[in-house]
């Protein structure tokens, strides 16, 4: 039996508590294994993370932060790292099902292009500030509802920190 199979045995002994908790606690220091400093009391559901993202999702554009808010909304506990660590990786999740794309475009002058597709106005409304950096997006296939949303179909403004995520 390997060392970890036996540490990661007395550390479940450890977390349920009682007689064999001590127990397992004692021998942990014994072979100099550092006990946890969090343990998750309740781990989100199966298929939570997903659901919370999407229905953020549906509100309109959200940066990874503000996904994770969400999140923390149902988990206060949670971190505001983890919780745009978790809301990044059900969107990844979303992508490898085949429920979104994700690439990155290439646009020397992005004001200029938004300018001609008649998309400021739409940008300006929801508070964003345009930049001549890459853009970086990603979709859920869904249909789009206005013309200016399909001309931007799901595409997501990156800056440094940022992440601004355009839902069909």
């Amino acid at each position: 039996m390997q060392d970890k199979t036996i540490d990661n045995a007395l550390l479940a002994l450890r977390k349920q508590g009682g007689i064999q908790g001590k127990l397992a606690d004692v021998l942990l220091d014994m072979r100099g294994v550092k006990p946890p400093a969090y343990y998750q009391d309740s781990p989100l559901r199966r298929g939570e993370t997903k659901r919370i993202v999407l229905a953020a999702l549906r509100d309109g554009p959200r940066t990874y932060t503000q996904l994770g808010e969400a999140m923390r909304q149902v988990r206060p506990d949670l971190t505001q790292r983890a919780a745009a660590n978790r809301s990044y990786q059900a969107l990844l999740r979303l992508k490898d099902k085949g429920l979104g794309r994700c690439g990155l475009v290439r646009i020397d002058n992005y004001r200029d292009c938004a300018a001609s597709m008649g998309c400021l106005e739409y940008f300006s409304e929801l508070g964003l500030v345009l930049s001549d950096n890459v853009l970086y997006y990603y979709a859920l296939r869904s249909e789009a509802r206005t013309r200016t949303q399909q001309a931007f179909n799901a595409r997501i403004l990156r800056e440094p920190g940022s992440l601004v995520i355009f839902p069909h």
